[in-house]
């Protein structure tokens, strides 16, 4: 046997499912067939942390949303995350909007949120400005926060490596079969080597797994995202299935005299998608999602037209959003889950839209199949929600007490005085050359994303946050994959941007 636990897919869900199951003696392995953490649909979204006023009351969604929220900020201590703490604003324009907003107000107190208020037109307008004045109702919770989903996934990551779990990248889960060996039931997992080109800690053990062809364990957690609906199919019988939608987002340059102070969220007057403005924790100011059928999910590209319907939406509700400073865009596909039944021969998706967590456990086989909003909330919640269920399924399981929850950030040398940088440049002069200038970024700091785990461009911009100022990386590309390449011993050509398949200079 080769792991008491092995997780499939190593987005949020997966990286703080590893974390929770190490506060146990249990051995944990993590496969994920990209390069990295955090590369599917755990990288782009929102950012927020919802409060749990708009889940049906009584679902594990409604309570595990509730409590993910008040313990977020201690998460975030606890792991070195920075997030904002900036409470949101659900503002209606219009008796529908206003009715719904009543009716999630009533929600929320039935799930136990605490601090909501039902706020009139002169209270919206002086909580946030800028909306346009007939801003007809508002619903203020004081605690929605904003995050960057990539700072918590690979804290969630590197905290689970440091207290002992094992991650397994560029390896695609192919089929999945029960087995009894001694008498005991094992899950084998049947695995293939996708790349290898032997950058990462991982290629040794995956490369002696691949030549086994499989990996064995006691319990099998899918963590799969977009793929999770096949991973349960390779070994159960058809039950959820995905219908992805795609959503289009765009980011606005610095500007904190524009920035909106809250999360603000238009309820619309017709069904559908409304408007949300985040506030983010790197100041800048985040709009989206809309929502569409049928996305594209290779590369998840933006529309044109879609994100005409964000702008045009930002000047009606909030007039003075200065949307033509506009520096990126980015697609996202989401997973909606449908229950599936059986029709003439085939399995068609049934009228039910699920709505709650979809969790299924199969004798030590625990699926999660379309865990979306508030996934990212629920990340830390629902690993320990199953790490609970995989001791009790296996029995005799004791704690680990050499686990630590903790994690120490990395530095960030534009959150630092003057004095502090001193002493810093003094330990290392790396962290006096600034690479990125658009956003304060040093050298040191590349250099130690990429001695974190960063074996990508992507993997680096995600871990420190160079190519993502104003100027998108046009004056500290050339810059940032030199330092790669000396760091990680190759040549500029040989360093892919996100897939070991696409490479920037080839």
């Amino acid at each position: 046997m080769d792991s008491d636990v092995i997780i499939i897919g190593a987005g949020l869900l997966g990286c703080f499912m590893a974390r929770n199951l190490r506060k146990y003696n249990l051995t944990v392995q993590v496969i994920e067939k990209a390069p990295d953490v955090c590369t599917g649909i755990s990288k782009a979204n929102t950012g927020i942390i919802y409060p749990g006023y708009d889940m049906a009351t009584g679902s594990l969604k409604a309570r595990l949303t509730v409590k993910a929220c008040r313990e977020f900020p201690a998460l975030c201590e606890t792991l070195g995350v920075p997030f904002n703490p900036c409470g949101s604003l659900m503002v209606g324009f219009g008796p529908n909007g206003k009715k719904s907003i009543e009716n999630k107000y009533e929600k929320g107190i039935a799930n136990g949120v605490t601090g909501l208020e039902l706020l009139d037109p002169g209270q919206c307008l002086a909580l946030e400005p800028s909306l346009a004045p007939d801003v007809l109702i508002g619903l203020y919770s004081p605690d929605t926060c904003t995050v960057n989903p990539w700072d918590l996934c690979i804290a969630g990551y590197e905290n689970a490596v440091a207290n002992g779990a094992s991650f397994i990248f560029d390896t695609e889960v192919t089929d999945i079969k029960r087995l009894q060996e001694n008498g005991q039931q094992l899950f084998s997992v049947f695995i293939k080597k996708n790349m290898d080109l032997g950058k990462t800690p991982s290629d040794t053990i995956a490369s002696d797994a691949s030549s086994r062809g499989h990996l064995t364990c006691r319990c099998l957690i899918n963590c799969a995202g977009m793929s999770s609906a096949l991973v349960h199919e390779m070994l159960s019988t058809p039950s959820i299935r995905l219908n992805p939608t795609g959503a289009d987002y765009f980011i606005l340059e610095e500007d904190p005299a524009q920035m909106p102070g809250h999360v603000i969220f238009h309820e619309p007057e017709e069904k559908g998608k409304g408007l949300t403005i985040i506030p983010t924790v790197d100041h800048n100011t985040m709009v989206g999602p809309t929502e569409r059928d049928n996305p594209d999910l290779i590369g998840t590209p933006t529309k044109a037209d879609e994100l005409s319907f964000l702008k045009e939406h930002c000047h009606k509700y909030l007039p003075a959003m200065p949307t033509e400073h506009i520096i990126h865009t980015f697609g996202s596909a989401r997973p909606n889950p449908f229950e599936v039944i059986p029709e003439n021969g085939t399995w068609v998706r049934s009228k039910k839209r699920l709505s709650d967590f979809n969790i299924l456990e199969e004798d030590g086989f625990f699926n999660l199949i379309g865990v979306k909003t508030p996934g990212l909330t629920c990340c830390n919640v629902l690993g320990e929600y199953i790490a609970d269920k995989v001791v009790s399924h296996l029995g005799n399981v004791t704690e680990n007490p050499d686990y630590n929850p903790h994690r120490t950030a990395p530095i960030r040398v534009h959150a630092l005085s003057l004095e502090e940088r001193s002493t810093y440049i003094q330990k290392d002069p790396a962290y006096g050359r600034i690479i990125c200038s658009c956003r304060d970024i040093s050298e040191a700091e590349i250099q130690s994303a990429i001695r974190r785990g960063a074996h990508t461009l992507d993997g680096v911009k995600r871990r420190c946050g160079v190519l993502m100022g104003q100027c998108q990386g046009s004056r500290c590309l050339k810059k940032v994959l030199e330092i790669m390449a000396d760091e990680m011993g190759c040549s500029v050509n040989e360093i892919p941007k996100e897939a070991r398949s696409a490479y920037i200079l080839r």
